[in-house]
């Protein structure tokens, strides 16, 4: 899974779900509210840019699941809705 760097001016941008890339973008971890990404994984100089998960229904007619960047003030589209991303073990 990785956030996609698709426009850097972005306030959210798309998340790929693929086992066989890895961009270096950033890192994902859990924790109490659920599976979260960092940008800024520990080691790295800059800090994280992750704001929150949100979930439109945007391109191809289905939900599509987004990576929101923190420090944008934009409002969430009418067609999309923030989210958490709980764990389920099973």
């Amino acid at each position: 899974m990785q956030v996609i760097n698709a426009n850097l001016y972005a306030a959210w941008e798309p998340v790929r779900i693929s086992v066989a890339e890895n961009d270096g973008l950033g890192a994902y971890y859990i924790n109490a509210t659920g599976l979260q990404w960092t940008s800024a994984p520990v080691g790295t100089p800059r800090g994280n840019e992750f704001g929150g998960w949100i979930v439109c229904q945007w391109w191809h007619g289905a939900p599509q699941l987004f990576a929101r960047f923190a420090g944008y003030e934009a409002k969430t589209p009418c067609s999309c809705a923030d989210i958490t991303l709980e764990v389920q073990y099973i």
